[in-house]
């Protein structure tokens, strides 16, 4: 990969200087520094992608690395544990993404535009935290706009490096090699099988091209950000998205200046006011894990509250009605802490909970697909 992207630099430098001149002069006053957290050690050197799960830091390399997913030491950089995917090769691992059961890892790095054997592994979670070495689905597919595969290194439209999980869907972000300043989006699902995607959407922004994505979920917004690269590299976001429509949705961006190599290609968010990056060794400059502490792309009351699912009644003599705003499960602890009961939830479907007999208080936590937690209190009387 760190050849390839030396030829593409000579190739292209002065269509990359201009890009820098002029994204220099529209952003100079909008420019988010991100604090480094720690350099990363052997062997990641090539971190391409970054997912943080139950608090854990977890990513892969690039292309021709071990098939397998390396979790982070925040303290040290050191790898911390490995877990092998047995039946994986990483031909060009690219980014990685979860929802509630599944880890998804996107093997679809294709600079030169040639491959005919792009797919996504889906591993299940219960199985990677209870074993070192796992079994994945394959979710093999094709582009149905590509027609020609005769070899265009860094000119392709059909390279990408960005993966998120959505409602129900997949859905994979294109770099645009031939075409700086925008991105194809394809829509699959997230079952084994082989499938020929059509174009699901478009975005365009001011040049350059996209290295990484996530979704933001919290009370307050559902967001895509995307991670591009012009190289020098800025957040861009769609909100208010509707029916994952992403271009439909409401556009803000700006300029970020990384620690570590330039060659940013790990995105994950936390919430609109946490997002952690990391960058694969390049030019001298180390592979590094960074955080940017502060909301740079949505403009919203921060001060408004919103209930992420509802309880009725409360209080109630026996049983209540929860509706959520999304999907996830609902479990109900006693003040002591201990389980009572757990119920998965549907998006805007309401359930009914039944309460214990006795009398008392306790608390009903929502764990959301996205690893996030809203939790409420009942009083039964």
């Amino acid at each position: 990969m760190i050849r390839q992207i030396l030829i593409f630099l000579a190739m292209q430098k002065i269509q990359l200087i201009i890009y820098f001149i002029l994204f220099a002069i529209f952003t100079a006053n909008a420019q988010y520094q991100a604090d480094s957290i720690i350099s990363l050690n052997n062997p990641i050197t090539e971190s391409s992608g970054l997912l943080v799960l139950n608090g854990t830091f977890i990513t892969h390399n690039d292309s021709g690395g071990e098939a397998a997913l390396y979790e982070i030491d925040t303290l040290t950089g050191n790898v911390s544990r490995t877990v092998y995917v047995g039946n994986a090769t990483n031909v060009d691992w690219e980014d990685i993404t979860a929802d509630f059961t599944h880890i998804y890892i996107g093997d679809f790095g294709n600079n030169q535009g040639t491959r005919q054997n792009l797919r996504i592994y889906k591993i299940s979670q219960a199985d990677y935290w209870a074993n070192d070495t796992v079994l994945a689905d394959t979710i093999r597919f094709s582009y149905a706009n590509q027609t020609n595969f005769t070899p265009a290194p860094f000119q392709t439209n059909f390279d990408a490096e960005a993966l998120i999980t959505f409602n129900d869907s997949l859905y994979i972000f294109t770099k645009q090699w031939g075409n700086p300043g925008g991105t194809r989006v394809y829509g699959l699902p997230k079952m084994a099988g082989t499938f020929v995607l059509p174009v699901h959407d478009s975005l365009g922004f001011p040049a350059g091209i996209v290295t990484a994505a996530d979704m933001v979920h919290d009370a307050l917004v559902d967001a895509l950000v995307l991670l591009i690269s012009d190289p020098n590299p800025r957040l861009h976001a769609r909100y208010n998205i509707t029916s994952s429509k992403f271009s439909i949705g409401t556009n803000s961006e700006n300029a970020l200046i990384l620690p570590g190599s330039i060659q940013a290609e790990g995105l994950a968010t936390d919430g609109r006011n946490r997002y952690y990056f990391t960058s694969e060794e390049f030019l001298g400059k180390p592979s590094v894990l960074s955080v940017l502490r502060k909301n740079p792309l949505f403009n919203l009351d921060e001060n408004r509250k919103i209930e992420v699912f509802t309880i009725y009644p409360n209080p109630t003599t026996s049983i209540v009605q929860i509706e959520s705003k999304k999907a996830g499960e609902v479990i109900v602890y006693s003040l002591d802490g201990k389980q009572i009961s757990a119920q998965k939830i549907d998006a805007h479907v309401p359930i009914n909970l039944k309460l214990p007999e006795s009398a008392g208080t306790y608390v009903v936590k929502l764990f959301l697909e996205d690893g996030s937690v809203s939790q409420q209190k009942i009083v039964k009387l």
